[in-house]
């Protein structure tokens, strides 16, 4: 997967680019005659978050946001709870809401455990804005993981905070004709403390691109657990979402 060329970095208007990402979404589904099977909640249930609680009192927590519904569909979802499950980490997704996720993650971090983050196109800004509330809170992130995020497209688009140790952008063919924003060192509030990766995947599209960087983000996590040496826990049951159906087929 070769380093984007920063050299071609260029900016385009924020409501124009999320504009051209939703007739890209509507496009793609005609295209391949996809029909979403549901959709990612934007909330936990009570008796989730009662689970959550227990389980980062032992283990790490990887969160997810979703990009816009009902298009993504799981998408986010599918990768941070296969990867949760094989790595034995608490996971958690939503659609938007990202606030909701404080109260696990303020838990894992009160054990000691490790927090990884996930957001998918229109959800990597309200990734990016869970990273800032945890940075309030002190509260270090071992990993941001941004799949075509959206909001590169900004004029003055938010940066990556100092409490981030390490961001992948992983960037899709479709976000190479759309947005076509290479990140840099100038969207990382504290280039000192942030190591910035950018992925260039044109083998694959927007819709595409979670599944297709699921082992990747599953390599790079079980690295940074490994220099942690934080212990491996079991690996988790997958559970279905959060009020939603559960997903069949391949895991």
């Amino acid at each position: 997967m070769p380093l984007r060329d920063i050299s071609k970095t260029r900016r385009t208007c924020f409501a124009t680019a999320t504009a051209r990402g939703f007739a890209l979404w509507a496009c793609s589904l005609a295209a391949i005659g996809l029909a979403s099977a549901g959709c990612t909640s934007s909330g936990i249930s009570s008796s989730r978050l009662d689970a959550l609680f227990r389980e980062v009192q032992t283990r790490g927590v990887f969160v997810g946001l979703e990009g816009l519904q009902p298009f993504s569909g799981f998408r986010a979802d599918q990768v941070v709870g296969t990867v949760g499950d094989e790595l034995g980490l608490a996971h958690s997704t939503t659609s938007g809401n990202y606030r909701v996720h404080m109260p696990i993650i303020e838990q894992a971090n009160k054990s000691g455990w490790p927090i990884y983050l996930l957001g998918y196109s229109l959800g990597g800004d309200q990734a990016r804005l869970l990273a800032e509330a945890c940075n309030e809170r002190g509260i270090t992130i071992r990993i941001l993981f941004l799949l075509d995020p959206h909001y590169m497209a900004a004029d003055v688009p938010g940066k990556i905070p100092r409490n981030v140790q390490r961001v992948v952008f992983c960037t899709s063919r479709s976000y190479d004709d759309d947005i076509a924003v290479v990140p840099t060192a100038d969207n990382l509030a504290d280039a000192s403390r942030t190591v910035l990766l950018v992925e260039d995947i044109p083998a694959t599209g927007h819709m595409d691109l979670p599944e297709y960087v699921t082992q990747r983000i599953r390599v790079e996590i079980a690295k940074d657990l490994q220099q942690a040496s934080v212990p491996a826990a079991p690996p988790s049951r997958r559970v279905p979402g959060d009020g939603t159906q559960a997903r069949s087929g391949k895991r």
